[in-house]
């Protein structure tokens, strides 16, 4: 490939001068010094962060034609990976595979990244289970493969591909960036680029019990708050139809409420446990929200996540008009205002959020959010609350989206819009909540009993009833036989 820019520059092939018009110009192997190079049919984008993408339907198609190059990558999908190690143990030292979806480019991607690493074997295989591309270190024993990192960037996985051998290009990434791709790696390592359903469920239930249901008396304003936050809960946390109902039933009950103007602690604790009883998480784990230390990240992260997907459904996913008011940013502040624990949150919060009603309508409520976020984290860089496994980067940094920032550091709007519909909507969420937990409510006491427990009760049922009916039959054909076993009694007449 060729590429120029700026119109009408001249480049030197050979003894030739090509004047180049803004165009792509393809040049297969072994080019003679005298072609000029050949237009794809199809338009390719200038844009650098789909160039790469673009281009390789030409590739392909040059293949089809005439036969893959000997130092090109396959970009072929594979059906079985252990057979191309044995096939090439000799000359590859590392093995990487990259499972994705049949309309994702990001393996092929990687694949062009380590052309220039003979020693690296890349191939790909196709699941369409897969949401998101994940790459595999594959072993040519029998040890089990490591799975890396599951990502849609390709300079995501080539940056952890690279590192393993020293041969990463650091060029472009900020040394906080290098850091954040170098976290150690291991065959458990969690997806923390991605929404886990386990964290929303969390972030709930640290909510439900450790701050609203710590109040004493919920009434007036902070009734109100809370009547309006559960509410666009239930409208925006759609991500599981139990939850969605469990949601709804407590907005109702809350409705119910609003002529008494008071909900007292009891009466809210008891009503969180009847009707989240097959909801929430019973243990206080996190997964992508997890800490390096148990004081860090957990709870807030859960809860800015919380706030992210429930403004990115209601600015893109449901139907609002662009002048409707900022319901969840609305709902947010009246929450933080009343129930958030910690004060000086608190008081930033309020600060950036004074004249959300008048400043921010429905349809901009993500993107309002998501600068928050970002000037919270530069207020809190370099502070005691920052994991430093974890460091806080303008988000999204240039290794989860590399198209959303700049070379100055500024960030590409609309491409960050589209980041966010992708990483926050409901297909992208990894379902991975805990083991639920069933609760036996009763008015004195609550019995926990976990899906294992009562599927084993179910089981021992069923074994006893056959048993005792085994037993039953056995009696009665043993009491059969005996009687067709005795003789008849012989019985003689007095004289």
């Amino acid at each position: 490939m060729n590429i120029e820019h700026e119109p009408h520059f001249l480049c030197r092939w050979g003894q030739e001068t090509l004047l180049l018009d803004g165009n792509v110009y393809f040049f297969p192997p072994n080019s003679s010094a005298s072609f000029l190079g050949k237009k794809p049919s199809e338009e390719i984008s200038w844009d650098t962060d789909t160039l790469r993408s673009s281009v390789i339907p030409v590739l392909e198609s040059y293949i089809s034609k005439n036969g893959k190059p000997a130092d090109w990558p396959d970009f072929s999908p594979i059906k079985d990976a252990k057979e191309e190690i044995k096939m090439n143990s000799r000359t590859i030292n590392k093995y990487f595979l990259v499972i994705e979806n049949e309309n994702s480019t990001t393996g092929r991607e990687v694949q062009l990244d380590a052309v220039s690493v003979s020693t690296y074997y890349v191939r790909r295989k196709i699941d369409n289970k897969v949401v998101e591309p994940r790459l595999y270190l594959l072993s040519s024993s029998r040890a089990p493969d490591i799975f890396l990192k599951e990502s849609n960037s390709h300079s995501t996985l080539t940056s952890i591909m690279m590192k393993m051998s020293g041969t990463e290009k650091r060029s472009q990434l900020s040394e906080e960036e290098i850091k954040e791709a170098e976290k150690p790696l291991n065959s458990h390592q969690v997806n923390d680029e991605a929404v886990h359903a386990a964290d929303l469920l969390q972030g709930l239930r640290y909510s439900f019990y450790n701050e609203i249901g710590l109040k004493k008396f919920i009434k007036d304003k902070s009734l109100i708050a809370l009547k309006n936050f559960i509410h666009q809960l239930y409208l925006h946390l759609d991500i599981d139809s139990d939850l969605t109902s469990s949601l709804s039933q407590l907005d109702d009950w809350i409705e119910t409420k609003l002529d008494e103007n008071l909900i007292t602690h009891n009466e809210w604790r008891d009503k969180i446990q009847i009707i989240f009883y097959n909801i929430l998480p019973t243990s206080t784990e996190f997964v992508g929200c997890a800490g390096s230390k148990s004081h860090l990240r957990g709870y807030p992260c859960s809860l800015w996540t919380l706030f992210h997907v429930m403004t990115v459904h209601s600015s893109y996913m449901s139907k609002l008009a662009k002048n409707d008011p900022p319901k969840v940013l609305m709902a947010m502040k009246g929450y933080v205002k009343y129930f958030f624990g910690c004060t000086e949150c608190c008081k930033n919060f309020l600060k950036m959020a004074k004249n959300v009603e008048d400043d921010v309508r429905g349809d901009q409520e993500a993107l309002w959010l998501w600068r928050s976020h970002n000037r919270v984290n530069k207020r809190l860089k370099g502070t005691p609350s920052e994991d430093p496994t974890h460091v806080k980067l303008q988000f999204p940094s240039r290794i989860l989206c590399w198209s959303c920032q700049k070379r100055s550091n500024q960030f590409r709007v609309s491409n960050v819009v589209e980041y966010l519909k992708k990483r926050y909507a409901k297909a992208h969420i990894i379902m991975d909540h805990p083991k639920r937990k069933l609760f036996i409510h009763n008015s004195k006491s609550v019995l926990f009993l976990s899906q294992f427990d009562v599927g084993f009760c179910i089981v021992f049922y069923i074994a006893s009833v056959f048993l005792i009916v085994c037993v039953y039959i056995y009696f009665w054909r043993k009491r059969a036989c005996c009687r067709k076993v005795l003789p008849k009694r012989k019985y003689l007449s007095q004289p």
